[in-house]
């Protein structure tokens, strides 16, 4: 385990001292499947991955392992209420219902 600004980070899902539910996972395209897959090893049975990164892959790998899959908008967008890049694509998706 080692901190990062003061908290803990740990090397993987299963070093987690207890159980998730869901994660946020903001990896590289190419490695959201084989994340999506350790994530369902874990126990985590909800995953968010950041839009585009939704390959056929990445559903196949949810719809075998049964995990609920959270895809098509940034999750940045919901962290912070001031004025920003991600807040612009949190203004479109409320006008457009989808917040």
């Amino acid at each position: 385990m080692d901190l990062i600004n003061g908290d803990r980070a740990y090397d993987d899902l299963e070093s987690l001292p207890e159980k998730v539910e869901a994660v946020v996972l903001e990896v590289p395209r190419e490695q959201t499947a084989d994340w999506v897959g350790k994530a369902a090893d874990a126990g985590v049975s909800h995953v968010w991955i950041h839009m585009g990164h939704d390959t056929s892959k990445v559903t196949a790998t949810a719809k075998e392992r049964g995990t609920s899959l959270l895809t098509g908008t940034c999750a940045v967008m919901y962290l912070s209420r001031r004025p920003s890049y991600h807040s612009v694509h949190r203004w479109i998706n409320k006008a457009l219902g989808k917040y």
